[in-house]
């Protein structure tokens, strides 16, 4: 079945540019701050996961597994009859009583990929930056 985007995906766009980008990534809370639009990461779906640790040489929950973690897969920007591929994003959320949750996040790159299958590149939490000569737009904007 071929059906449009939904108008919701697209209203709270153009506030990527309005809003202060370190909402995203400053705050210290598991809910988003009051009257701050998602405008990214709109599309996806949240499940209940477990992280089953194997050897190695971190801490805590890293060391010890959990079965208390969120993990959202997520197209990164809205898809439209376009795109030529996916910009595929994970987040786990790793739950602690007692204390602020722990969170991992990745994608492949800054740029989305032109394949359709979600696990295709490797996801990493430091992609490569943009390059100057190739995505002069997005560093002026940045």
């Amino acid at each position: 079945m071929n059906e449009e985007p939904q108008d919701y995906f697209w209203s709270a766009f153009p506030d990527v540019f309005t809003q202060k980008a370190n909402g995203s990534f400053c705050q210290r809370a598991d809910a988003m701050q009051f009257n701050r639009k998602k405008s990214t990461h709109t599309q996806g779906v949240v499940a209940q996961v477990e992280w089953k640790a194997v050897p190695n040489n971190y801490s805590g929950i890293y060391s010890t597994g959990s079965t208390e973690v969120l993990i959202r897969l997520s197209q990164t920007t809205n898809l439209t009859a376009d795109c030529k591929g996916l910009f595929p994003s994970l987040a786990l959320k790793f739950l602690r009583d007692g204390d602020e949750s722990e969170n991992l996040f990745a994608m492949p790159n800054f740029t989305g990929t032109e394949s359709w299958d979600f696990f295709e590149h490797t996801m990493r939490n430091r992609v490569e930056p943009f390059h100057k000569e190739t995505h002069a737009t997005e560093i002026a904007t940045i």
